[in-house]
């Protein structure tokens, strides 16, 4: 249950899809000769069979006898069999992908089932799509294409988190031009996990000459924090998890506190039940029909059906981080939570000169305390601003994965070969003149073996191999 001013009382997968940045084209082009082959045959000066038009065009001999016969085409027939609407489908796509990045490849019968969940929040007497269905929903996405043997063996991030990256953006690109959704509907939900009496190390106070200056004052009682904010600086209504059963009134000051939420759990993290709760209650829905973005990681209670059915219905639209990539994408983790413990540590170090207690209460009374500072407008602003989403610049993201990765900032892709220097057979003055050739590409070498790109990292050392070679040879011959 969760206790705020009043008291309150889709893991689906798809058959075998994965991301293709090549499956819309491919499909425009098929449609575009279809059409072709089409017109030739209607034209009154054609003298060819069908036989012939259909290899002359490209196209195979049964899809061009269709539309000759009258039968609907490919495209007619999947318009036909959409039963959800854009913004449904586009969910569906978003939540794909990212069971893709978390190789999680669904299967066609769970996609089936999560879209007739979807469908049951209007109309609760929807029966299961049928295959048709699936197939049109594959042929009418532009980002996934169905695989035959239902698994994929998908890149590791370190080869693949450029590409993961640029589909993050792209995705959210879409989804604004596509919904209209403006920068005050741009959402970021997460949670942190604080120790009521964690504190920073360094602290300075006196005390006489030999007293004992190691104090342990670290609780290991456990809070989690649940905050939300916008891309224009917003912060919406938090929810603190305790650990136990029952509220007790000791946990809280005297002073009642309207814009807070309180839950408990068993082992005080959140679950699906507990995000629900706060969700439906709280969550700062656009006004005026309008469709938000709720940017989320990829956590349990995240994912589950009931919070994805209700964000559908109260038109958000989740869209998840690529796995292993918050770190570097969320604003939360880039900026927010990171002052706020900052701001909490400070203060408890300074109150432990006061023969400070840490409980619940004074967790409660420290936090609160510091939100306003460490959730400011301007730092908000800024942790949008630093992983490259507003203002949109994906080459920060781009490169803060480089830096992580310790990879060159400004090198190609992991995944690409670096272009090999030019040699030449002859040796100037210089080069005899250094015995001891530097390897000025070490690096290189470095962040191809952890990308696992062996080639490059075999022929960058074969090349400084021979330079030396041929170095050590050049001064034989000269001590000679």
């Amino acid at each position: 249950m969760i206790f705020g001013p009043s008291h309150f009382n889709l893991r689906p997968p798809i058959a075998s899809a994965a991301y293709s940045p090549t499956s819309f084209y491919t499909k425009e082009m098929a449609q575009s000769k279809l059409e072709d082959a089409v017109q030739i045959m209607q034209s009154p000066k054609n003298t060819l069979s069908s036989w012939k038009v259909a290899k002359a065009t490209g196209v195979s001999y049964r899809s061009l006898q269709r539309p000759l016969l009258g039968n609907p085409t490919a495209t007619e027939r999947n318009s036909n069999a959409q039963l959800l609407a854009p913004v449904q489908e586009s969910v569906l796509e978003a939540y794909i992908i990212y069971l893709a990045q978390t190789q999680k490849i669904p299967s066609g019968h769970r996609v089936r089932e999560l879209a007739l969940k979807i469908c049951q929040v209007a109309d609760p007497a929807t029966a299961l799509p049928s295959t048709t269905w699936l197939s049109a929903f594959i042929n009418r996405s532009q980002f996934l294409e169905q695989k035959r043997h239902g698994k994929l063996d998908f890149p590791r991030v370190r080869e693949s988190g450029e590409r993961l990256i640029g589909l993050f953006f792209e995705l959210l690109a879409y989804y604004e031009e596509t919904f209209h959704v403006t920068l005050n509907n741009v959402w970021n939900l997460d949670e942190a996990g604080f120790k009521c009496g964690e504190s920073r190390a360094g602290g300075f106070g006196v005390a006489p000459i030999g007293a004992a200056h190691t104090i342990s004052h670290d609780s290991s009682e456990l809070v989690t924090v649940l905050e939300v904010v916008s891309a224009t600086g917003k912060i919406g209504v938090p929810l603190f998890i305790y650990k136990g059963i029952h509220l007790m009134e000791a946990w809280f000051p005297t002073q009642k506190h309207d814009e807070v939420t309180v839950s408990t759990s068993k082992t005080a993290f959140i679950d699906s039940d507990i995000l629900y709760e706060w969700f439906h209650e709280y969550f700062p829905y656009a006004p005026d029909h309008q469709w938000s973005i709720l940017l989320l990681d990829g956590h349990s209670s995240h994912t589950s059906d009931k919070f994805l059915q209700e964000a559908l219905k109260r038109k958000v639209i989740p869209l998840f981080y690529p796995s292993h990539m918050t770190n570097i994408l969320q604003p939360l983790d880039r900026s927010g939570f990171s002052v706020a413990k900052r701001y909490f540590w400070a203060e408890n170090t300074g109150a432990f000169a006061e023969v400070f207690e840490p409980s619940k209460r004074s967790f409660f009374e420290t936090y609160l305390s510091i939100r306003l500072r460490a959730f400011s407008e301007y730092i908000i602003q800024g942790s949008w601003k630093r992983p490259g989403i507003y203002p949109r610049n994906k080459q920060l993201a781009i490169r803060e994965f480089r830096r992580q990765m310790n990879l060159p900032l400004d090198s190609p892709a992991p995944d690409e070969p670096a272009e090999e220097e030019a040699r030449t057979d002859q040796v100037s003055d210089e080069d005899i003149a250094t015995p001891v050739i530097a390897d000025p590409s070490g690096r290189t070498v470095r962040a191809s073996l952890l990308s696992g790109n062996t080639q490059t990292a075999i022929a960058t050392c074969k090349r400084y191999y021979d330079r030396f070679k041929d170095t050590e040879a050049r001064l034989a011959i000269l001590d000679t």
